[in-house]
């Protein structure tokens, strides 16, 4: 999320994004509610799966996106990826180097 100072120009915003989500093969949708004119919704798809959408309002604006899913304990994964962060795993993945 960003905000900012200055009030934005929702429609310029959203369309920088949208341009380039379409160049990279998205098929992309905007919602606006008339009751709620401070805000644009910006939705792209890739094969009929919500993905990524970006939120535009007079403050400032916001990303979200969905992700694969993978089976496992989230804090024995985050050990595993950012040992600096969370510490060693208590199992550590066997080695692909071959040492």
């Amino acid at each position: 999320m960003s905000q900012t100072m200055e009030t934005l120009d929702l429609e310029a915003s959203v369309n920088v994004v949208k341009t380039f989500w379409e160049s990279q093969g998205f098929t992309t949708r905007v919602e606006s509610n008339p009751r709620d004119p401070g805000v644009i919704r910006l939705y792209a798809d890739e094969n009929g799966g919500h993905l990524i959408s970006f939120t535009a309002n007079i403050k400032g604006s916001g990303l979200e996106m969905d992700s694969s899913c993978i089976a496992g304990d989230q804090t024995a994964i985050y050990k595993e990826l950012y040992p600096e962060n969370f510490g060693l795993p208590s199992h550590p993945s066997p080695s692909t180097t071959g040492k």
